[in-house]
């Protein structure tokens, strides 16, 4: 009875909280994953890859792949699963927000960008960027954060203090009666005689009102059409400020590009080739994980045929350890041979391989 008491008041919590958040506006996203769950996506085990790659942890991706975990690699691997779907958000929502258009609109209030987008054009600039963005959140940590943290100003800023802005004047509208439409509005709000500024805001107004209000309106010299007027009229100078406020952002963002790109080698490489329109040759997609399982049980699969061809079980201890001996060093040696193979998690398997080798064991 209890556990079931317990069931159904998370439940009935849950519904409440789901409810809360519908009425807010706020959509709920999706579980977070699993290690397991990240490791067989390629992508996102190959950034998990390229994450332990640069922090030199191989051995920890090889006892991952060896099933000879430590004590004190769970909670490293659980920072790791976090940070991980961390990135990968943050990179989806660079590569939505650098488009061509928006590339104009940063270059356009930061001079330095500019100067760059002008050798390669807009479109060409958003794929320089976009291609490394994978690398760089690993690679350039720092220079990724100030980028994202940028977006995220931005999209703050248009989130509140731009959207309060805008439903104020909307509340304003619906206080005296009109249907002014944002663009009309707008428009009106853009003339820059305030005198001349007012007269095309009263006929804006004036004409969103419906029939009989707006005959009213008329015959009255503006009873209606004036006040609504003169207080719509009076939001300029916040919205000028809130406008600066916004294009000070955007110009924010357009510099942390530009240092992304003047200075980040890989970004720059990229930008280069986007520059001579030289074609990269499309990549393999990348191998993750399962990769480094296969070469874990290829050693286990080549064990058992070295043992096998050597009669092994008939062997006296002594004999057993110098087979054992011997296979070891066959097997590196053997490696050291191999073409290198390409790949996140084979460049690690290739540096964790010795290791894997000597404390596998040979029974």
């Amino acid at each position: 009875m209890l556990e079931g008491y317990k069931t159904k008041t998370k439940e009935v919590s849950a519904a409440e909280q789901a409810k809360k958040d519908a009425e807010a506006g706020i959509v709920p996203g999706p579980a977070p994953k699993t290690l397991n769950e990240i490791l067989k996506d390629q992508d996102e085990s190959a950034l998990l890859g390229r994450f332990m790659e640069v922090k030199n942890d191989h051995e920890l991706a090889g006892r991952m792949a060896t099933g000879t975990l430590k004590q004190e690699d769970l909670d490293k691997l659980e920072d790791y699963r976090k940070d991980n779907i961390e990135k990968i958000g943050q990179v989806k929502s660079l590569e939505t927000t650098i488009t061509p258009e928006y590339v104009k609109e940063f270059a356009a209030h930061s001079e330095e960008f500019q100067k760059l987008v002008n050798l390669v054009g807009p479109e060409k600039a958003a794929n320089a960027i976009k291609s490394q963005l994978r690398e760089v959140v690993a690679s350039d940590p720092a220079r990724f954060e100030n980028m994202h943290a940028s977006l995220e100003k931005l999209s703050s800023f248009k989130s509140k203090e731009m959207k309060n802005l805008e439903t104020r004047i909307r509340e304003q509208c619906k206080e005296f009666k009109t249907n002014l439409k944002d663009e009309d509005y707008a428009a009106a709000m853009a003339v820059a005689d305030p005198a001349e500024r007012e007269i095309a805001l009263r006929k804006k107004v004036r004409g969103s009102f419906g029939f009989f209000r707006k005959a009213a309106d008329y015959v009255s010299f503006g009873k209606f059409s004036k006040p609504a007027a003169e207080e719509l009229a009076k939001n300029k100078a916040e919205m000028d400020n809130v406008i600066k406020g916004l294009d000070d952002h955007i110009g924010a963002m357009g510099g942390t590009l530009n240092a992304m790109i003047s200075e980040n080698a890989d970004v720059r490489k990229a930008f280069a080739r986007e520059l001579i329109d030289e074609k990269i040759p499309k990549a393999a997609p990348e191998k993750g994980f399962e990769s480094i399982k296969k070469e874990t049980k290829d050693l286990d699969t080549a064990w058992v045929s070295f043992r096998s061809s050597n009669n092994f079980d008939a062997q006296l201890p002594a004999q057993q350890d110098a087979l054992r001996e011997q296979f070891r060093k066959e097997t590196k040696e053997a490696q050291k041979t191999k073409p290198a193979k390409k790949g996140i998690f084979a460049r690690i398997w290739a540096v964790f391989f010795d290791k894997a080798v000597e404390t596998k064991e040979l029974n």
